[in-house]
């Protein structure tokens, strides 16, 4: 019984956490960053440990193609987290924005980070989602331009640490 209100609480939150997501894709603020350290953002240097996903594929899939509200990297992020996807054996799931810079930012990179998979090869997936997006131009929409993929396998399977290659 313990067990079954545990689950219920779980489930409480989780629901309650997916509506601010909701809230915040639906009301999103560009000029507000989420994680602004860095200057610049050096894409070539850190896209180099990726695997480069087809970005129609990638847009398609998560039907950015069809967002009626503008595309940014918070409504990015409220897709991804509010999508309907099994937690078995998840042990983790993040979504972290970085701007780069001060307000406004012409480049942000999104981060979705996947830990402990339900899968027997495959441990840990993680992508690398960039967008950009013209201050110049305010009500235009931001643009995915590069969508790449890291993964950690299982012990035994393949490298242990993020990697390009494919676990076996």
């Amino acid at each position: 019984m313990v067990k079954h209100w545990a689950v219920v609480g779980l489930l409480a939150v989780s629901q309650l956490a997916c509506n601010q997501v909701q809230d915040m894709a639906q009301n999103p603020t560009p000029e507000t960053p989420v994680n602004a350290t860095e200057p610049e953002l050096d894409t070539a240097e850190d896209r180099s440990d990726y695997r480069e996903m087809d970005l129609s594929q990638f847009i398609e899939g998560n039907q950015l193609d069809q967002m009626e509200d503008q595309l940014n990297p918070r409504s990015l992020m409220g897709v991804i987290l509010s999508r309907p996807v099994s937690l078995e054996g998840r042990a983790e799931e993040t979504v972290m924005i970085d701007y780069g810079g001060p307000p406004p930012s012409e480049i942000a990179v999104v981060k979705h980070t996947m830990i402990g998979l339900p899968d027997d090869s495959v441990n840990s997936m993680r992508y690398r989602i960039e967008m950009t997006w013209d201050p110049q131009n305010p009500d235009e929409d931001w643009q995915v331009v590069w969508v790449g993929q890291q993964f950690r396998c299982q012990q035994g399977r393949g490298q242990q640490d993020w990697g390009s290659d494919s676990c076996i």
